[in-house]
């Protein structure tokens, strides 16, 4: 985790996120997107991660077989899905 902040720090990133493919059932498969939370270090760049995490999600459930699930992440904000079939 500290590598990765660490390149995002010195390429001066707007934004953060992480991208998890999730086991699941034999019908299906998730992904959760992930992006940092406001805690004081993070907050310049929460706005621009929950846009582009946002977007990444859409942009993945828009995919056929693709439906929304909710998601609680305690250390980052989650947006999921699971993909049927």
């Amino acid at each position: 985790m500290n590598e990765r902040a660490a390149i995002g720090n010195e390429a001066e990133a707007d934004a953060a996120v992480s991208i998890h493919a999730d086991g699941g059932p034999v019908s299906g498969r998730g992904f959760a997107v992930l992006t940092p939370v406001a805690d004081g270090i993070n907050n310049a760049v929460v706005p621009a991660s929950d846009q582009l995490g946002t977007a990444l999600r859409d942009a993945f459930v828009a995919r056929p077989g693709c439906r929304p699930v909710p998601t609680t992440v305690s250390t980052a904000s989650s947006r999921g899905a699971t993909s049927e079939g």
